[in-house]
């Protein structure tokens, strides 16, 4: 690529340069990325779920810098970073499951979702007061963890831009399931006695905008 970029002489427009390089980008490139992609989906029969979508997600990552400095590469560029945040998307969603079934919220925000208006949520047994209260313990022991400022899932990411982003999203959507618990044990027609109590016994009481400070996110699901 720096051959071919000290041989234009200068007078050539964007498009020109591009075109003068497409067909060796296609050669060069789209193998590379089939091999990853498919060396990820024969991996994943045979090793763990978690590893192989990172190391294809640094694979791209790379790929992408290498041809930032060269113009003439930006309709690469631009189809690579689609593989990209498809990527991320996926690894948003696995990530956010994990750190749901870490902080031991994953099944109640799945009940309060899900349960039948017809049915108590006190009633049903992994929302009951007592299972309740368990749950709400070890999420705030949860929230003590240096798995909420950095996940060691997400360590391995060489660029950190992604990690941050992977893991801040899972952290807002984990603040607006904890919102969902809350308003669902505030509604009379779930009959919790004394829900305030319940939901103010352990931290972060009951209060989002105290999660969303642990969490390290403001309002707009930035990071704080």
């Amino acid at each position: 690529m720096s051959v071919y970029q000290s041989s234009l002489l200068g007078e050539e427009d964007e498009k020109e340069q591009a075109a003068g390089f497409e067909k060796i980008l296609d050669i060069m490139i789209d193998p590379a990325i089939e091999m990853i992609t498919s060396t990820d989906e024969d991996k994943s029969r045979i090793g763990t779920k978690w590893d192989q979508p990172v190391y294809v997600l640094n694979c791209l990552s790379y790929i992408e810098t290498a041809l930032e400095p060269f113009s003439f590469t930006r309709e690469k560029q631009t189809s690579i970073r689609v593989l990209i945040d498809e990527r991320v998307y996926s690894l948003i969603e696995e990530h956010y499951a994990n750190i749901m079934i870490d902080a031991h919220i994953h099944q109640v925000t799945e009940i309060c979702a899900n349960h039948s208006a017809n049915e108590p949520l006190s009633r049903i047994p992994s929302t009951r007061p007592p299972e309740l209260q368990a749950t709400l313990r070890n999420f705030s022991l949860w929230l003590s963890s240096p798995d909420v400022v950095q996940s060691p899932r997400l360590s391995q990411l060489t660029v950190q831009h992604l990690h941050s982003r992977i893991h801040q999203t899972a952290l807002e959507r984990m603040a607006r399931a904890y919102s969902l618990i809350c308003e669902e044990v505030k509604k009379p027609e779930n009959k919790y006695e004394a829900a305030s109590t319940l939901l103010g016994s352990e931290r972060p009481f009951g209060q989002i905008h105290l999660l969303r400070q642990i969490l390290g996110i403001d309002e707009d699901g930035e990071v704080a």
